[in-house]
């Protein structure tokens, strides 16, 4: 098997395969090759044909990379000591109960902050897979679970608001510490856009690995280095299967599996479009613990209930259903329930 090589010479090939030019070096071409390599400007790698093997590593693009920035531990820590006053928290305990809410908010290294005239904004602390914080998200959330957008978009960062000087924000996944975790080495990884979802969604299915990329746009290469190697289900907002679909295919270069449901786009109503729902939205709909798809009139479960295991309960529409560690049930009903329109 042969081992590719970058050229050194970056600007020895004139254009990128992709059809723009390489004056500026964008497009790193293996050694021997004029049209194989990798571009910086439609972030795709051009393979040649046969058994080959990638470069580990690749190239760092531009003269020198700029050392990433992190925020205190001490700060972190500070910030989670108290959820009097964070309104996301007791929309979680109104839902969830104190003990799950708790729980998660640990789980996810959420804090509180008095940014906004200390109104109960909420910081999602974005800690990497080796333990350090990069920065935190403040996002301020009304007492309904939603972001107060007006009269503006209520959302910043911590090193900003707090005027770190020289601070060099590198974006992880939110969530993504949870990957270095020896219980969660062989667990499936679902992506899905905001902090909000993937922290509901743990709550319910809490078997596979949750994480955010904090955007539609942030699936980004340097991002998605730490999955190689992971199964993993692309679980897009409504009106960005397209988008997620065509980064799956550069993921499925590093993955071990990449699948993109497209759950929501197949089932959501007008309503449910023009309200931008997401998977969370329809979960909430449910108790933790409840069937999703399944009848379940033997008993009535309450949300109160601690996080537990959903997994043997899956309803197979939701991208789950290509591991075999889930068993799943043969009979499933209520479809009309979950996704709110006629199926």
């Amino acid at each position: 098997m042969k081992t590719l090589e970058f050229n050194r010479n970056r600007k020895s090939i004139p254009q990128c395969p992709c059809g723009r030019s390489n004056s500026n070096g964008k497009f790193a071409s293996f050694e021997g090759y004029e049209d194989k390599g990798y571009c910086f400007c439609c972030m795709k790698t051009f393979l040649p044909v046969g058994k080959i093997k990638m470069p580990d590593i690749l190239p760092v693009y531009g003269t020198k990379e700029r050392e990433v920035s992190f925020i205190s531990e001490e700060i972190v820590r500070e910030s989670m000591q108290n959820y009097t006053r964070n309104i996301f928290y007791h929309w979680l305990v109104e839902l969830f109960g104190e003990d799950t809410a708790e729980e998660v908010c640990k789980k996810y290294k959420i804090g509180s902050s008095d940014h906004w005239e200390k109104r109960g904004a909420t910081i999602f602390w974005y800690c990497d897979s080796k333990g350090a914080y990069r920065s935190g998200k403040i996002m301020l959330y009304s007492t309904d679970g939603h972001r107060v957008k007006k009269p503006y978009d209520h959302c910043n960062w911590v090193h900003a608001v707090s005027k770190l000087s020289n601070f060099h924000l590198s974006q992880c996944f939110f969530g993504e510490h949870l990957l270095s975790k020896p219980e969660n080495a062989d667990k499936p990884v679902v992506l899905v856009e905001s902090e909000k979802t993937s922290i509901i969604a743990s709550i319910y299915f809490p078997d596979v690995i949750w994480l955010a990329c904090g955007g539609a746009s942030g699936l980004t290469e340097a991002k998605c280095r730490i999955l190689r190697g992971r199964n993993v289900v692309l679980y897009p907002d409504l009106g960005k299967l397209s988008l997620w679909s065509d980064k799956a295919e550069d993921l499925r270069k590093i993955c071990a599996s990449v699948k993109v449901s497209d759950y929501l786009e197949r089932h959501a109503s007008e309503v449910d479009r023009q309200g931008g729902f997401d998977i969370a939205d329809y979960l909430i709909q449910f108790p933790v613990g409840e069937v999703v798809g399944v009848e379940n009139e033997s008993e009535e479960v309450s949300r109160q209930e601690p996080i537990r295991s959903c997994s043997s309960q899956l309803d197979p529409n939701l991208g789950f259903y290509e591991f075999p560690e889930f068993e799943l049930p043969e009979k499933f009903k209520e479809y009309e329930r979950f996704v709110g329109v006629e199926l």
